[in-house]
């Protein structure tokens, strides 16, 4: 008899190894995998900086979309600024660098699409180049101008959700929103809405998270003159660094 009790019960241990929950596969638990995959200590955390533009812009058309009929330069001239003639491709890098040395003091890792001015990068590689560099997030830095001198503040881009290429709504939305709030914050700027839009390649090609910061407006006397200092330029790479760091702490790890 009791040879027999102990038979079943190795038989019923056997059984249950066999049997797994619905929705499990190898013994794999998804949300496990899905919280490791969300948390990552910043030493290995690369943030992608693209300073906008470049010292000449390049015409040639390419698809806004991977697959688009729909055709766009893969680099556009960019602004100036009205007052100080500073040419907006300049700026952008300016504060793209400043930026990288604030991510680096952070603890993050940085990955700069461009350092130099005399390069031809379109929009599309300028993706490429930042997924390959295997960034988690993509920060695409710019300048705006406008035909009224008397439009100001800043504002960030982030995909729709219903952009037909990137399905990261919810990330993209939420690092907008982190930097353009601290970036505020450190320049004293007015802070306009954040801007959702389907048509920047910058965007439409990338599969991480991606915004577009745009800095303040170079057709504004004012702003050209405040974004031109070097001392503001310092604060404006702060901002940014502090909403990729508050970007971090809510959507990534929190420590």
């Amino acid at each position: 008899m009791k040879k027999i009790y102990l038979a079943g019960l190795l038989c019923l241990a056997l059984f249950m190894t066999m049997v797994r929950p619905v929705g499990a596969a190898s013994g794999t638990d998804h949300s496990s995998v899905r919280k490791t995959v969300e948390k990552k200590s910043r030493k290995d955390f690369i943030v992608a900086i693209d300073a906008g533009h470049q010292r000449k812009g390049n015409h040639k058309q390419e698809p806004l979309g991977p697959g688009s009929a729909r055709k766009k330069a893969r680099v556009s001239d960019g602004t100036q600024g009205v007052s100080t003639g500073l040419a907006e491709y300049k700026l952008n890098l300016a504060v793209a660098k400043r930026l990288k040395k604030q991510l680096l003091q952070k603890g993050f890792q940085v990955y700069m699409v461009r350092e130099t001015h005399n390069v031809n990068i379109a929009n599309s590689k300028r993706v490429k180049k930042a997924v390959k560099a295997k960034a988690d997030i993509l920060i695409h830095i710019h300048a705006n101008g406008s035909a009224r001198r008397s439009d100001h503040g800043a504002f960030t881009i982030c995909q729709t959700k219903k952009n037909p290429w990137q399905k990261q709504y919810k990330k993209s939305r939420a690092l907008a929103k982190y930097v353009l709030n601290a970036y505020c914050r450190a320049i004293s700027i007015k802070k306009r809405p954040v801007s959702e839009r389907d048509d920047l390649t910058g965007i439409n090609y990338s599969p991480i998270p991606t915004v577009f910061i745009e800095m303040g407006y170079m057709s504004n006397p004012s702003e050209d003159r405040k974004m031109a200092q070097k001392a503001n330029q310092t604060k404006m790479a702060k901002g940014i660094a502090d909403g990729v760091e508050k970007y971090y702490k809510a959507c990534v790890r929190k420590r």
